[in-house]
Formats: C-alpha cells, structure tokens, sequence
C-alpha cells in the first residue's frame, strides 16, 4: 500500500501485469493526456498563461514537468459501479509536484504540491488518463483564481 492507502505499484510492473499492449500505449495515453490538458488549459486561460506541446518549446520562456511520486492505479470498470454517483470511482489518484522552471536556465520559478489528485474513473486506461489531466488542468484554474 502506498500514501493514503493507495494501491500503488512500479509503472513498467503494472503494466506487465495488464499485458498485451499496454506498455506500448501507454506512452500514447500520457501523449495524449498532455494534448488535452494543454487544449483544455489554454481554452479556459485565453488571456493568461498558455501551455505548447514539447516539440513547440523553443518559444516558451518557462517549461512545466509533473513528477509523480505516487500512484494508484484505480480499477478499471468501477465507474461503471458508481455511474453518476461516483464519476471518480476507479480513477488514477497522484501524489507528486508540478515544477516549472525558466526555459533559458532551468532555474525552478514555482512548485506546486500534488497531493491526492484524483481523475475520473472509466473502463480503459486511454480514458482515466485524459481525466486525470483534465482535472490537473481544473485545479490548476482554481489556483490561479485563488492567487488572483
């Protein structure tokens, strides 16, 4: 068991344990996470900070890396228990720290502690990372509203 009671295991052993082809898209999911969080993110920030994808960088002036310290894994298809009662039922929790630094000296600028950071849950992995970074990008929102 991980923080908070967190059934947590080593990414490439979980991903063993699932099989088949999840090592492979697994890296896609996360790609794809990024995608919608900075799509999601941007949307609501028009007139604030504004996210680009990696291969965009070199026009940034600050870089943003999620490091996760702990995960639990969630259970695929208890959303499908929950229904609309329970949205996040099932879905992957993280405990970590969002770090940006400055892209000209790597300088840190801020960190952000991640602490028990919930997604939706859903019968595939593909889903419940989309909602774990949908609702990174939510409560990103909240903090810059709060400091406002």
């Amino acid at each position: 068991m991980g923080k908070n009671g967190a059934r947590t295991t080593p990414l490439a052993d979980f991903l063993k344990e699932r099989g088949g082809n999840h090592i492979d898209d697994w890296a896609k999911d996360v790609k794809a996470g990024m995608t919608f969080f900075i799509h999601e993110f941007n949307k609501k920030n028009k007139r604030g900070l504004q996210f680009v994808e990696e291969d965009e960088k070199s026009a940034a002036q600050y870089c943003m890396e999620l490091k996760i310290k702990t995960m639990d894994w969630g259970m695929n298809g208890l959303r499908m228990i929950g229904g609309a009662f329970a949205p996040k039922a099932g879905g992957y929790i993280i405990w970590g720290e969002l770090i940006i630094k400055k892209m000209e000296d790597g300088n840190v600028v801020a960190t952000i502690d991640i602490d028990n950071l919930k997604g939706q849950g859903s019968v595939n992995d593909y889903n419940r990372v989309l909602f774990l970074y949908m609702e990174l990008s939510i409560e990103l929102l909240k903090l810059k509203k709060s400091k406002s």
